[in-house]
């Protein structure tokens, strides 16, 4: 194994190990999702692989190659992650009325987010109404680059061969447009 594997497979795995973790706290704090939704096995590296697929282009487009990303963009990547991925899987696929169902992968993305972009808990800075407008536009995001690798994971294939995508000017926009949402609801006053 060369070091660039090393160092790839390492930061894949020092991210999964914190998208697990992120789902354990958020069932701890919201069981009502695991009621009506299930944390699927392999999300982990899938969410780790996504992240690292938008960053690296994100970067790329924005960065110089040795900047780190700061944590508005960590927080926005995460949560556009989640969204692609979108790891919580409704036990009844064909009741999805369930509140808790409907939300599961936009609450984690926002708990994803918020563990890189802030030192308070936005949960409990906002009310769930508040928030709930978030929620719903995490629904909506899409980035155009990750079509295939949604199209692979809808049909069950693999998707960790997908070495690189490019961001065009619009997936650059959303994930701009996050990264300015999490920063303004982190630093506003309450």
């Amino acid at each position: 194994m060369s070091s660039n594997d090393f160092f790839e497979n390492n930061r894949v795995q020092k991210r999964a190990a914190f998208f697990s973790g992120m789902a354990e706290r958020l069932l701890g704090v919201y069981p009502e999702i695991g009621k009506y939704t299930h944390f699927t096995t392999d999300s982990p590296i899938l969410l780790s692989h996504c992240y690292f697929l938008l960053s690296d282009s994100y970067k790329a487009a924005r960065l110089k190659p040795e900047s780190r990303t700061d944590d508005y963009k960590k927080a926005a990547i995460s949560a556009t992650a989640v969204m692609i991925v979108r790891p919580f899987a409704a036990l009844n696929p064909d009741d999805v009325s369930n509140l808790e169902a409907f939300l599961a992968n936009p609450i984690f993305a926002m708990a994803c987010g918020n563990a890189w972009a802030s030192n308070r808990d936005l949960f409990s800075s906002y009310p769930f109404d508040y928030l709930k407008r978030f929620y719903n536009t995490l629904h909506n995001v899409e980035i155009h680059a990750m079509e295939e690798f949604i199209q692979r994971l809808r049909a069950d294939q693999p998707v960790t061969d997908i070495t690189s995508v490019t961001l065009n000017r619009h997936d650059m926009a959303a994930l701009d447009n996050w990264v300015e949402k999490f920063f303004m609801l982190c630093n506003q006053k309450r």
